[in-house]
């Protein structure tokens, strides 16, 4: 996984409120996409790090999985 953009919201830090930030990670393709998952989820460092660690500072956590318009053009020709 190669991280491609770290983004904050509102593009300052807030000491009154939470801020949004957002992690854009890239990968080759969508077979390293499910790689990369399926190797997490049974690493007990992994679970320990989102159970224990993460909390502290996480209201909520939402993850998505995105292609490029370029490569869902590609499927269309297949």
């Amino acid at each position: 996984m190669t991280l491609a953009h770290r983004m904050v919201e509102p593009a300052m830090w807030l000491d009154d409120a939470p801020n949004r930030l957002l992690f854009i990670w890239t990968l080759p393709d969508a077979g390293a996409v499910w790689t990369a998952k399926h190797a997490a989820r049974p690493d007990p460092a992994v679970a320990r790090w989102w159970n224990e660690e993460a909390p502290a500072f996480l209201l909520s956590r939402k993850r998505s999985t995105l292609a490029s318009a370029e490569a869902l053009e590609a499927l269309d020709h297949v």
